[in-house]
Formats: C-alpha cells, sequence, structure tokens
C-alpha cells in the first residue's frame, strides 16, 4: 500500500486547518494492507512523521503545540491515548495533526 495514497485526504485537510486523530484512524481503515486498524495507524503516522508531512501535538489556548521528541516517543503517545480512548477518538480528543511546509507542499502538489 502506497503510504502516500492514503495520507492525501489527511493531508488536503491538513491545508485549511488542523486535523483531528480520528481523520488518519479513518484513513488506516480506508486503505488495508492485510493488517489491523490499528496497526496500518501505525504504519501512516510512523511514514508521516518520519517523512517530515506533519507534526502531531495537542490543541492548547494559544493554538497547536508541537510534542517534541523522537517518532518513537510520539507514536507511543499517540497510541496510550487511542488505548485510552477504547481507539474511538472523536473530535475534541487531544491528539492533533499539523501540516508541516512540506506536507503543505505535498497535498498542493498532489490535488493540482
Amino acid at each position: 500500500m502506497d503510504e502516500m495514497r492514503a495520507l492525501e485526504d489527511v493531508l488536503a485537510e491538513g491545508l485549511d486547518d488542523w486535523v483531528p486523530i480520528d481523520q488518519l484512524l479513518w484513513a488506516a481503515g480506508e486503505y488495508p494492507a492485510g493488517r489491523t486498524r490499528q496497526e496500518r495507524l501505525v504504519e501512516l503516522l510512523r511514514y508521516a512523521l518520519s517523512s517530515g508531512l506533519v507534526e502531531v501535538g495537542e490543541l492548547m489556548e494559544a493554538g497547536f503545540a508541537a510534542w517534541t521528541g523522537d517518532v518513537d516517543e510520539q507514536v507511543r503517545r499517540v497510541t496510550a491515548g487511542l488505548d485510552r480512548l477504547d481507539w474511538a477518538p472523536q473530535l475534541g480528543s487531544s491528539v492533533w495533526l499539523s501540516n508541516t511546509a512540506k506536507g503543505d507542499e505535498v497535498a498542493r502538489r498532489r490535488s493540482g
């Protein structure tokens, strides 16, 4: 499975606003590759972070606050949060994605 194909909608949505983690979880379920939705989310998140396409963080009063730490640490933090929500996050959960400049560029290029 091409990770970029699975991320296209998430990155496109990220052009206008921050994206809740449930959008990435939905993308993971839409593009199965013989793995569980949770495994695919981890793959997609790891790819997006290591490729420099998104940052993961939370929304604060001042806006988006990116988490620090390496990719593995951030993936563990996301999956721990999803575990607490029984992998059923809803808009307003504490995990959000923000496109980087590279993610915006990829989204614009792919959308024409």
